[in-house]
């Protein structure tokens, strides 16, 4: 896969599609991977005619890791915002690794949907053979808890914007997305019922990726 280069960083990318065509950057959370961007959904956009681009973060996947910062104490912090409980970290080896994603995951899925518990297990073993970094999660979990509130920022948005939040994420309230859409002038809010901190495979996944497409034309004009 080929490598953007800024400021002393390497960001492993891959793109699907048409580069001649309306593009489409798909921003992964906390401590994942491109990979974690399903590629039949980045198939399922380029062919609507989108240029799709996903990439690691960095200090995750195969982008730069900024190892020479060292590693964060993190897990008490974690652990006094989830009710002073104390959260152990990722297993070092391979199949626990995986076991305890499934639980993670499990935990983050919405009701109405269901648990892709093969996906999981096959996403997270690819993700741990592909580059095992939990230090660098680690530095990505402290950059966050460290941003100030970026409700006056998203007042000064002025592109057209499209929110959609599940309204049983048991991470980030559905109150958050409400609270977004509310601050960035006239945002679209779609809230699906019965959603997680996921995205969902089957039915739902076609009607985020068509919510997506003709939002992203509309936008293009």
């Amino acid at each position: 896969m080929p490598k953007a280069s800024a400021n002393n960083i390497r960001i492993e990318y891959e793109t699907f599609g048409d580069p001649s065509s309306p593009p489409i950057l798909l921003v992964i959370g906390l401590g994942s991977q491109l990979i974690y961007w399903d590629e039949a959904f980045c198939r399922q956009l380029a062919e609507a005619g989108l240029y799709v681009i996903r990439f690691d973060n960095r200090d995750a996947g195969l982008s730069t890791k900024f190892d020479q910062a060292g590693v964060p104490d993190v897990m008490d912090v974690i652990g006094k915002l989830m009710s002073r409980q104390k959260v152990t970290p990722p297993p070092q080896e391979r199949e626990p690794f995986i076991q305890f994603n499934l639980h993670v995951f499990r935990a983050l899925t919405g009701p109405r949907f269901g648990f892709d518990e093969e996906w999981v297990r096959q996403i997270m073993g690819r993700a741990y053979d592909r580059s095992f970094c939990p230090q660098g999660a680690a530095r990505q979990l402290v950059a966050i808890l460290t941003q100030a509130n970026r409700q006056p920022a998203l007042k000064g948005v002025r592109v057209p914007t499209l929110i959609i939040h599940g309204d049983a994420d048991p991470l980030v309230s559905v109150e958050g997305g409400k609270d977004a859409a509310e601050a960035v002038p006239g945002a679209e809010l779609k809230i699906i019922k019965g959603m997680g901190h996921d995205l969902p495979h089957g039915e739902v996944w076609a009607q985020i990726a068509k919510d997506i497409i003709a939002h992203t034309k509309k936008a293009c004009g």
